[in-house]
């Protein structure tokens, strides 16, 4: 069971389905009877957007690290 949050998408056999929200927590899909590929994606601008500026900010904490470092050595 997974718990819903916004931003979930479910792919039955690679179609997107609607997210149904079940007993006020989790997430489902109606799914018909038979063999299925179900997948759960979860895509969120915010997410995104926090990790390229996490990504750029540790590559700059870097170069002013090594920067300090060569300075410090000359």
């Amino acid at each position: 069971m997974q718990q819903y949050f916004p931003g979930w998408e479910i792919f039955i056999d690679g179609n997107n389905t609607s997210v149904i929200v079940s007993n006020y927590l989790f997430m489902s899909a109606m799914v018909e009877k038979g063999n299925h590929t179900i997948t759960f994606v979860y895509k969120n601008e915010k997410v995104k957007i926090a990790f390229y500026i996490s990504a750029v900010m540790f590559i700059l904490c870097l170069v002013f690290s090594l920067a300090t470092t060569l300075k410090q050595q000359k």
